[in-house]
């Protein structure tokens, strides 16, 4: 590391204060208005309500009925978060689980990239980094398990950094709460998170194997092995309870989702992209201008060879550059899934903006450039997500979410007597409060029997079969909406306020009245 002392802290505290308001604020107003109609938001939803309406805490299904293929922590910590809140708030605690992540991770950043540099320079190079672009705050309050699972790989790595910085051996409370993240991200995600940190940990200790400092990068067998060994147990679960090899989790979960990924070409089970282009270059894209500052700072030949002397830099480098290659080798994953490589890049920059010649570059100081980056961020970062809320309150963004709001409210308690047709829109089991759709033909016939008295149904089933359901009022519907699967209409039986309101017998004096 530079022996000599960091330069003087430029970072006012007032404008520290206001570029970490800032951030925080992204992250929470960036996907207003709040709706789960895109991104497989409402499989994810699906789970915690699974959870709270049936009791399913292990295995969970999908809102067409088919299993779910994640692991049930961040719908545990919803579901949880819901009964918190006195079984309401379904919105937020949806989104709760990755807003904290983000915020625990900007925390980590601020403070570990302060004690890297020395001063708030690093803290606001590698806070900024993270939370001033276009990419970040979108998954602040997605609802899906992309920040929960960066946090779990990022505090891990972050163990490993300290053991680094500080040159002492792992204690056992250290290997205990290493195993407890490894837990967390196997139960968030699978075994993904060893693809993150497994390939830098080699390649650390490959690259410093003839070189005199710190290699505590391993936390033990125990640590790595416990968690692979306890999401066995979950995956042993869901096979034997879904019928063994031939049964829906052993297909969906085993053969698609994990096999799955590795298949390439004409019988690719999932849409493939081409190597360096799905993740590389969209990532630094999309965190400009930082990307494009970490690489001026390499391009700095006194940064390169501090690579070769300084374990943090070196670990940093193997952490961030591992997860990125370990990603182009799965080319089916969406570019989301990138998102637990970020973290350890904006410490990466913060190290590397220690090891400057003269802590200048292009020779301006870096605390001015720290200051500079950060008000070039602001306007990108602001900017697009302001864009991103204003397009969608203009598109009526929640129009699905009223129109559920206004089926709870006609059907009220009971349940029971609506159906919702399959959709493409799977947030309409949760927006209609309901546990499962219904297939066109049934619905049909049960409301031919009357055994329903409301029915949901998309414009194109509405059109095709609005002769046999005859009679009917159309209570409410909804426009034709960019980006959904179509518009809805809520059926309601005729004359409804009249059924079943005839006068009964008096049970105790059976006599007519005169």
């Amino acid at each position: 590391m530079n022996p000599s002392d960091p330069p003087k802290d430029d970072i006012l505290p007032g404008f520290a204060a206001i570029i970490l308001v800032i951030i925080v604020a992204l992250f929470a107003v960036r996907n207003l208005p709040w709706h789960l109609d895109d991104d497989e938001q409402a499989k994810q939803a699906f789970v915690s309500y699974q959870m709270i309406e049936n009791g399913q805490w292990l295995v969970q299904e999908t809102p067409t009925g088919r299993v779910a293929t994640k692991p049930p922590l961040q719908g545990w910590m919803s579901a949880l978060a819901y009964l918190g809140m006195g079984g309401s708030g379904w919105e937020l605690a949806w989104r709760l689980p990755a807003l904290v992540a983000a915020l625990l991770i900007l925390r980590g950043l601020w403070r570990t990239g302060g004690e890297i540099f020395g001063t708030n320079i690093g803290a606001m190079l590698a806070a900024g980094a993270f939370g001033l672009n276009t990419y970040v705050p979108r998954l602040a309050t997605l609802v899906r398990t992309d920040m929960l699972l960066s946090a779990f790989i990022f505090f891990t790595g972050l163990l490993i950094l300290e053991k680094l910085r500080t040159g002492k051996p792992w204690t056992t409370r250290e290997r205990v709460v290493t195993g407890l993240l490894l837990l967390g991200s196997t139960l968030t995600k699978g075994p993904v998170a060893y693809g993150f940190l497994l390939p830098g940990i080699v390649a650390f200790l490959l690259i410093t194997r003839t070189r005199a400092f710190p290699r505590h990068v391993w936390a033990g067998w125990l640590a790595w092995l416990l968690p692979l060994v306890v999401f066995g147990g979950w995956v042993w679960w869901g096979i034997r309870s879904t019928g063994g090899t031939e049964g829906e989790f052993y297909k969906q979960v085993v053969e698609k989702e994990f096999l799955g990924r590795f298949s390439t070409g004409e019988n690719a089970v999932h849409h493939t992209q081409w190597p360096l282009i799905n993740y590389t270059w969209h990532l630094f894209a999309w965190t400009l201008p930082w990307t494009l500052l970490l690489a001026a700072m390499f391009a700095v030949n006194d940064v390169r060879t501090a690579c070769r002397n300084n374990a943090v830099l070196t670990w940093l480098l193997c952490w961030t550059l591992g997860g990125l290659i370990f990603m182009e080798c799965v080319p089916s994953k969406r570019f989301d899934r990138i998102l637990p490589v970020v973290p350890p890049m904006c410490l990466l920059l913060a190290a590397a903006a220690r090891e400057l010649p003269k802590f200048q570059l292009g020779k301006k100081p870096i605390g001015h450039i720290a200051i500079l980056a950060p008000l070039i961020a602001v306007p990108i970062a602001a900017g697009y997500a302001g864009w991103k809320v204003v397009k969608s309150f203009r598109g009526d963004g929640r129009a699905l979410v009223s129109f559920g709001a206004k089926v709870r409210e006609t059907v009220a308690e009971s349940r029971d007597r609506l159906a919702v047709v399959n959709g493409k829109d799977e947030g309409m089991l949760m927006y209609a409060n309901v546990q499962h759709f219904t297939r066109m033909d049934e619905a049909l016939t049960l409301w031919r029997f009357k055994r329903i008295d409301w029915l949901v149904l998309g414009e194109d089933a509405f059109t095709e079969h609005r002769a046999e359901l005859e009679p009917f009022e159309i209570v409410a519907s909804t426009p034709a909406l960019p980006g959904k699967a179509s518009s809805y209409q809520l059926l309601q039986r005729p004359n409804l306020e009249t059924r079943d309101t005839f006068p009964a017998p008096d049970p105790v004096d059976p006599k007519p009245r005169k």
